[in-house]
């Protein structure tokens, strides 16, 4: 009986001692997981700060090969402006346009909040039967924008205002500053009086992706691959083809840049048609894919417009009435590009 006892306790204590090393191994496990997650998320945030974008100071070879506006002017890329005065937003249907280039499927209803439903005008690339459609669906917003400018050239308005047809909401208008990502509040934000002066003002204040490392354009860069690996390399390379087509008068660069993301007001701008129907022409006739030449035009509309290849951006913040953050381009000395929103 007293042996019985005893193998009982020392089966018991045998028991205990491994449920107690199981505990340990479990928790020893957890910990070892921990520290490696720890690891892991330290050396990407060491990453994401060396590799942060900063503002460009000093370019590549650029300070060579300056804008030439004497050049520039020949070629019509710096006309003379007609501004006409400078007007904050108001209801006058012939001071402003925004045009918008959409598919069948999606919802430009929002154009109706900013009280302009007359004078938006959205253009539907893919059902012929719309009142403003094309004919070729073909570089994506670059298309509708070009044929706005085409039929419109002997009467555009003071400033036009071209941008996505999504409203808000992320990720699909991630690259739309203000809460929530809304085109509605930023465009009643947009300071027009800075947008007519400047002649050419990009939507986007975050200089990131298009000025920093992320997203600008280096030609010659991969010019030695024999096929360019992703499609940020396919993009830099057709630059080599597209180049010579869209600006024949200016010597390629080395580097072009400015915030992304083809969403951008202009004021009336003296240019010849020829040049408009030229770049329209590109864009019907390049063998690029749709994606690749609206990338193309994604970052030549500054250079189109009168700015530098390379734009410089400048940023600052400011808080409005409800304590948001937001961010405003401010001038300075340098070139500066950027939304310049009102405050609240």
């Amino acid at each position: 009986m007293l042996a019985s006892q005893v193998i009982n306790a020392i089966l018991t204590l045998r028991t205990g001692y491994a449920g107690v090393t199981a505990t340990r191994m479990r928790a020893t496990t957890h910990w070892r997981l921990a520290g490696f997650a720890c690891c892991i998320i330290g050396f990407w945030l060491t990453w994401l700060c060396l590799s942060e974008p900063k503002l460009y100071f000093k370019y590549t070879l650029l300070e060579a090969l300056t804008f030439n506006k004497a050049a520039a002017a020949r070629a019509g890329i710096l006309g003379s402006r007609v501004f006409g005065g400078h007007r904050t937003w108001s209801t006058d249907a012939a001071s402003k346009a925004i045009v918008i280039g959409k598919l069948s499927t999606e919802d430009t209803a929002w154009t109706s909040d900013l009280g302009t439903e007359k004078q938006a005008r959205v253009y539907v690339v893919n059902d012929t039967t719309a009142p403003l459609h094309k004919t070729q669906n073909k570089g994506r917003e670059a298309n509708a924008y070009l044929t706005y400018i085409l039929e419109h050239y002997h009467d555009l308005p003071e400033i036009a205002i071209f941008v996505h047809a999504h409203r808000n909401g992320y990720p699909q208008a991630w690259h739309t500053e203000g809460a929530g990502n809304d085109i509605v509040d930023s465009l009643r934000r947009l300071n027009t009086a800075y947008a007519v002066a400047e002649g050419y003002t990009n939507l986007r204040c975050n200089r990131d992706p298009g000025c920093s490392v992320y997203g600008h354009i280096r030609p010659y860069h991969h010019i030695n691959d024999k096929r360019p690996w992703d499609r940020d390399a396919a993009a830099e390379v057709v630059w080599l083809e597209a180049w010579p087509q869209l600006f024949a008068d200016i010597v390629l660069p080395h580097e072009i840049a400015a915030p992304c993301c083809a969403q951008f007001a202009v004021s009336r701008q003296q240019r010849p048609l020829t040049d408009y129907q030229r770049f329209h022409a590109w864009l019907m006739q390049t063998e690029l894919s749709d994606d690749i030449s609206g990338r193309v035009m994604e970052y030549a509309w500054h250079i189109i417009f009168g700015k530098n290849v390379v734009q410089r951006v400048v940023e600052s913040r400011s808080t409005d009435i409800e304590g948001t953050d937001r961010v405003v381009a401010v001038q300075s000395t340098i070139d500066v590009t950027g939304f310049c929103m009102q405050p609240s």
